[in-house]
């Protein structure tokens, strides 16, 4: 190979570099301003989807279940830490994928979506959390949630509809006027 060839291959290799290199920030910039969106329409700062673990603990706390799903959805990272494989990082992959389909499937409840949108955002959340974000659909903090997400339902269902934990809902600013009624019969 002659010389000139060699510097309009490395020269083709930069500019497929840089054209990466590009692409790649661009998508970083969608994706960060996309999901600080999500997190400004649930009343989260969207500053926190930049730091990381915590933009999961924010995720965790705005969609209503409790904190250990935090842990459990960073289970393979925090695992992968110490061990490079094995089954001590299968079984951490698996508590972290449940993990995940958790957080999304209240997600999904609380952006008044499809429970389709579990799976997808499970399999395509990096493209799905911005298009949330960027979307006109508002976030339903009424939305009827359990602390425990996902494992509560199957655990009514499989307990004849007795659930393990109370649906959480904001709480409502107008009086139930039967409620005043049996207050004023008691008092009389």
């Amino acid at each position: 190979m002659t010389e000139e060839a060699l510097e309009s291959i490395l020269a083709a290799g930069i500019a497929v570099i840089l054209i990466v290199l590009l692409i790649a920030i661009a998508y970083l910039v969608f994706y960060f301003i996309g999901v600080a969106k999500l997190y400004k329409k649930a009343g989260k700062p969207g500053w926190a989807v930049i730091v990381p673990f915590y933009n999961t603990y924010v995720l965790v706390e705005m969609v209503g279940l409790k904190w250990y799903w935090f842990l459990l959805s960073c289970a393979s990272l925090i695992v992968g830490i110490f061990v490079d494989s094995g089954i001590l990082l299968t079984v951490a992959n698996i508590v972290s994928l449940v993990g995940n389909i958790n957080i999304y499937y209240n997600l999904t409840k609380k952006m008044g979506k499809e429970p389709v949108w579990t799976v997808l955002l499970v399999l395509f959340s990096g493209i799905l959390l911005p298009i949330l974000g960027y979307g006109k659909d508002e976030w339903h903090a009424d939305a009827l949630v359990t602390e425990n997400g996902l494992v509560d339902n199957i655990m009514a269902k499989s307990n004849g509809g007795q659930t393990a934990s109370a649906p959480q809902q904001e709480p409502s600013n107008s009086s139930n006027p039967t409620d005043e009624n049996n207050n004023t019969n008691n008092n009389v």
